[in-house]
């Protein structure tokens, strides 16, 4: 079973790495630590079958010995019993005594009313010794003389799935289940099956059954926990996994999985958890080792020192790890790469260079063994001189998303195709009306597969550079970021802080989003583009009418709208809050829950901790909103009195959501770029005043918009007729162009 499930979850760990918004851990109902939860769910038993004998019953719970000795029993005091005779051939079959097989397949084919299961049951010794044809035969027999024996058409599948016949496999297994629903492991490979060629919602149903059929079939439960993870059911997927592993203890890759689950749901304590016992069980598990040092880093730490305390978790995990790959030098050690990243150390204050570095020689010393093995050598160098350029962006969000609506759109919309070719390397299935935007408006537009693939495809491109928007967001792009493909690499702000890989030569920022200091932020050369540097996109909605009294907020409340997902709200600015609810005793804070929950829980009571410290009423001053929709969040800032930009982490695409709503903005800025996306488009605007340097100045600026609605309006009026300056700033795809060429005419020494 062990080798089984791990070559599912290999399967599983390509798909998912291949596939859009799968990154681990953030990726996104509190359950309990899977530890916890295994010792309190109970061996569970086979569904009850109507008037099933006891020998079989046995025989399905996995005591063949019982089994065999019931069904001699039977035999004994009834010689033509049927049913016992098929357990006592079916045990001899598992045993391989084929001997004692035959003779009671014989014994069956004395009895006229056994039908086609002595043929059944003769396939399987056939197929047990390795003679396909002659087991296929005897299967075929079998359904010849009953159709609806569900054992044999299952048989057959298995067999046809063995020679690569899948379509054959699936119809099998259809017609299996069809003939006996009950069939638990007909339902589990056809769910299986349904789940490899990428039909997971088909699959679903499927596995459920198995599972509801025979709780002890681990396999069903495995992949019953990947198609849930497929559809981003984290909390089913977490209980199934739950259930496996109360099955098999030991079943490091259950343990594993069930790691990134909860990473998923917000868990991180009890993720930990699960990987320690995924390395209790194998401690040469690397893809688990790599994913507990990542976990290190709590997502919404609960104060100030567990904040600390998680970063040096997160250091001393990480030198481990290096140690241990260097020492070791696993041959596999590139699967383990970006199983899970360090994702949300960018949401705390300090500078994460030197961490990001000693992690980005990691990944590409683990990609480059892997480079040499495929035989993927150095990219030659770009023609000198060529006209038109070919860049390559590599993005699993080449559709409507922050990173495409923000960056990577103006350059695709307004490049002068003289000068450079867009090409679109997609990862990930996800399609929608701005990816056909993509499709029409680049040079080419291609739909990579999974990253071995892609790989590939990139190398033979040859490509005179390769973008990457949004390093450290998903699987497979990080795995590619790692590896030299082109002769020049760049990524840029989609996830705003420092690659660390040494295999990208240069940080695509903005002028007006760094500080002075900005090149200590970066292993890579900076390049800053003027202005904004980019021309983000004006999403043109029409605002859902919010009903403010029905959401809970108070009559004559002014609405202070926090935008941002509870993960960028570190503790260190849980004052700011406070103190701009005791500067505005008018306002209430509105808050959302984004996912995952388990975060959303956590920020709230940490928050509602640093309100009742300072006697305020938390839920008097503060409302937690679930997450919306995009038309309803338009509804909001059209309803807001004040945006509050997010303080330790700015929010560059709702800030532009805002300004195109004309909602008055207030930011804090900071000492890095992801801490100043507010400053720079007020500024862009002329209305740097209401950029604040601490909290006393950003509460000071908040309550001063909520006691003057004629303040108010003369923002909102300024941040309306200045928005076209940054909405159609076509100048920042030219300078990406000119520095395109600049940098492919001069590559930075490496």
């Amino acid at each position: 079973m062990l080798d089984w499930l791990r070559k599912r979850a290999e399967a599983a760990q390509r798909r998912l790495a291949a596939a859009p918004g799968r990154d681990l851990p953030p990726g996104a109902a509190s359950p309990p630590a899977s530890g916890e939860a295994a010792a309190r769910i109970a061996t569970p038993t086979p569904a009850a079958v109507p008037d099933r004998p006891a020998h079989a019953a046995a025989l399905a719970a996995g005591r063949p010995a019982e089994a065999q000795a019931l069904a001699q029993r039977a035999v004994e005091s009834a010689p033509d019993d049927i049913e016992a005779w098929v357990t006592i051939a079916r045990v001899a079959v598992d045993r391989r005594r084929a001997a004692d097989a035959r003779r009671a397949i014989e014994r069956l084919r004395a009895l006229p009313a056994a039908g086609g299961r002595a043929d059944w049951l003769a396939g399987l010794l056939e197929h047990q010794a390795g003679r396909r044809e002659a087991a296929e035969a005897a299967y075929r027999t079998a359904l010849g003389i009953d159709p609806m024996l569900a054992d044999a058409r299952f048989q057959l599948a298995r067999l046809q799935r063995e020679a690569g016949r899948w379509e054959e496999a699936i119809d099998s297994c259809r017609a299996a289940v069809a003939a006996d629903p009950l069939h638990a492991e007909a339902q589990a490979d056809l769910g299986a099956m349904l789940r490899d060629r990428g039909q997971g919602d088909a699959a679903l149903p499927h596995l459920r059954a198995a599972v509801d059929a025979d709780p002890r079939l681990a396999r069903a439960w495995f992949n019953l926990a990947l198609a849930q993870i497929d559809a981003a059911q984290w909390a089913p997927a977490a209980q199934s996994l739950e259930r496996l592993v109360a099955l098999e203890p030991r079943q490091a890759e259950a343990h594993h999985w069930l790691g990134h689950a909860r990473m998923a749901l917000g868990e991180p304590d009890a993720a930990r958890a699960a990987y320690a016992a995924a390395l209790a069980a194998d401690a040469g598990f690397l893809r688990a080792r790599w994913a507990l040092a990542m976990a290190q880093i709590d997502p919404v730490p609960g104060s100030l020192q567990a904040e600390a305390t998680s970063r040096a978790a997160f250091a001393q995990a990480l030198e481990r790890l290096t140690t241990w790959m260097r020492t070791r030098a696993p041959a596999d050690a590139f699967e383990a790469v970006a199983v899970a990243q360090p994702f949300y150390l960018a949401y705390q204050d300090e500078n994460p260079r030197e961490l990001l570095a000693q992690y980005g020689r990691l990944c590409a010393t683990a990609m480059a063994a892997w480079a040499r093995k495929a035989g993927l050598g150095a990219p030659p160098a770009g023609a000198p001189g060529r006209r038109p350029l070919r860049v390559g962006i590599v993005s699993a969000h080449l559709h409507d998303h922050s990173v495409w609506n923000a960056i990577v759109r103006g350059w695709v919309e307004h490049a002068d195709r003289s000068r450079v070719e867009f090409h679109l390397f997609a990862l990930g299935g996800h399609e929608d009306d701005e990816t056909a935007f993509a499709r029409r408006r680049a040079a080419g537009f291609h739909r990579l597969g999974a990253w071995p693939d892609a790989a590939r495809a990139l190398a033979a491109a040859r490509l005179d550079a390769v973008i990457y928007p949004e390093i450290g967001m998903h699987t497979a792009t990080a795995k590619l970021a790692a590896l030299r493909l082109a002769p020049l690499q760049l990524a840029s702000w989609g996830h705003p802080v420092t690659t660390g890989l040494p295999t990208i030569d240069v940080y695509i920022g903005a002028e007006a989003l760094e500080p002075a200091d900005a090149d200590a932020h970066y292993t890579e050369r900076l390049e800053r583009l003027p202005r904004l540097g980019c021309t983000p996109r004006r999403y043109g909605v029409a605002p859902e009418r919010i009903d403010l009294v029905g959401a809970g907020l108070q009559a004559g409340e002014r609405v202070l709208l926090c935008p941002g997902n509870p993960f960028k709200y570190g503790p260190a600015h849980d004052p700011l809050w406070v103190e701009v609810a005791r500067r505005s005793p008018q306002g209430r804070l509105v808050f959302f829950r984004g996912g995952p929950e388990g975060l959303a829980d956590r920020f709230e009571r940490r928050l509602r901790v640093a309100f009742e410290a300072a006697g305020l009423e938390f839920h008097a001053k503060v409302s937690m909103q679930p997450w919306q929709s995009r038309a309803r969040f338009f509804g909001w800032l059209a309803a807001a009195d004040v945006f509050l930009d997010s303080a330790g982490f700015s929010g560059f695409n709702t800030v532009m959501q805002a300004v195109e709503c004309g909602t008055p903005i207030v930011t804090l800025e900071g000492p890095s770029m992801r801490t100043r996306f507010g400053a720079g488009v007020l500024r862009q605007l002329g209305l740097g005043e209401w950029v604040a340097s601490d909290a006393a100045g950003y509460a000071e600026r908040v309550a001063r918009l909520v006691g003057d609605a004629a303040l108010r309006a003369d923002v909102s009026a300024r941040l309306r007729s200045g928005a076209r300056v940054l909405f159609e700033d076509r100048a920042a795809s030219t300078a990406c162009v000119d520095l395109l060429e600049r940098l492919a005419a001069a590559p930075p020494a490496r």
